[in-house]
């Protein structure tokens, strides 16, 4: 089993979890920006939140990884269509807790090394 929401080996991942993950985090963030453009201070910011998954090669993270990968990849285009609004994006690091039960001890201690 993959584990769900994009997680767990590869070759067991169910990919509509990736499609399941763009509509929970990629797709809420990006309405929202496109829903507060025309009161948004043009000489503001916004930030997206995205994970460290999308950065790190680790057995088990491929599907997370490319939802969260799509929030760095459209970060920089935004930036550069809505000048002069500052569009960022944070990718927090990964944190030991529960939510990584799902990979084998070997694997959980490479994430984590």
């Amino acid at each position: 089993a993959s584990g769900g929401k994009g997680l767990g080996p590869f070759a067991t991942l169910d990919l509509a979890d990736i499609g399941s993950g763009v509509e929970e985090k990629v797709r809420p963030q990006l309405s929202c920006l496109q829903a507060a453009l025309p009161t948004l201070n043009k000489a503001g910011s916004v930030t997206f939140i995205s994970a460290v998954s999308a950065q790190i090669a680790a057995p088990g993270v491929a599907g997370i990884g490319a939802i969260n990968g799509m929030l760095l990849t459209v970060a920089p285009i935004l930036a550069v269509e809505l000048k002069p609004l500052r569009v960022n994006v944070v990718a927090p690091g990964v944190i030991d807790t529960p939510w990584w039960d799902f990979l084998p001890d070997d694997q959980r201690q490479a994430v984590f090394a």
